[in-house]
């Protein structure tokens, strides 16, 4: 593969990116969320631990509060993903865009790595910045990152961001289009999975899911049952391959 046309690619990926208001718009809101509710939820959980209060969960640990808001500002990076591969098949420009690009391998994986390193810088500083807002709500009950399993948390938080993200994008690419996208993503992250985790019969499967998988990954305790930090990580890994894999058929065999 030719590291010009290779370069040439991604410029021309990150320049649609960086150029598209809806894209730009998306990613601040995640952030703006994320650390919302990160704030939000810190000082929330003081106050509950202060007032002694029989609603917090007896297994909670500062390090879990520290990537709550993060779960739903993840829907913002999801939105971003998904935008990036299926708005120039909704508006038709995926056409002159193959045409400018014949080699479709290169086209796809250069928008999926687009796709992936915007999620990891800016995913990245949101997760770090949000485990840093939720402890400053906590006070005196938070904790710093020189505490046993932070640092690990945090990375696991910036695996799971960046995962879900290209997960999000290959999945837009099997789909073809901006709303089937988000119609099947967004119910599945915030309706299925969620469902399908309170529910006792359901629950040993659910934890393999890409989102609950994903959420193990920067978790300092493990609930019985639950996957390992290291197995959640991996099984995130295995279906964004996974999806990845799809995405690549479909756009190499599948007519424009």
């Amino acid at each position: 593969m030719n590291g010009t046309a290779v370069r040439r690619v991604l410029v021309s990926e990150w320049i649609k990116v960086r150029s598209t208001l809806a894209t730009m718009i998306t990613l601040s809101v995640g952030v703006v969320v994320s650390f919302g509710l990160a704030l939000v939820s810190g000082y929330s959980i003081r106050a509950a631990i202060d007032r002694n209060s029989d609603a917090l969960s007896p297994d909670f640990h500062p390090i879990d509060a520290g990537f709550g808001g993060l779960l739903y500002g993840n829907l913002a990076f999801t939105v971003f993903a998904v935008l990036v591969v299926s708005s120039e098949y909704t508006s038709g420009t995926i056409r002159a865009s193959l045409a400018a690009v014949p080699r479709r391998g290169l086209f796809y994986l250069c928008k999926l790595g687009v796709a992936g390193l915007v999620c990891l810088v800016v995913g990245g500083a949101t997760v770090f910045g949000s485990f840093l807002v939720t402890q400053v709500g906590l006070g005196p009950h938070g904790v710093d990152l020189s505490t046993p399993g932070a640092v690990k948390a945090v990375l696991g938080g910036l695996a799971y961001v960046t995962l879900l993200g290209v997960f999000a994008a290959a999945v837009a690419a099997v789909l073809r289009g901006t709303a089937l996208s988000l119609g099947v993503l967004i119910p599945f992250f915030f309706v299925v999975s969620p469902a399908l985790w309170v529910i006792p019969a359901t629950r040993s499967a659910s934890r393999f899911l890409p989102d609950q998988a994903g959420m193990r990954a920067m978790e300092a305790t493990v609930g019985p049952g639950e996957l390992t930090q290291n197995q959640g990580l991996l099984v995130l890994l295995g279906w964004t391959v996974l999806a990845v894999a799809a995405g690549y058929w479909s756009i190499r065999r599948r007519d424009a």
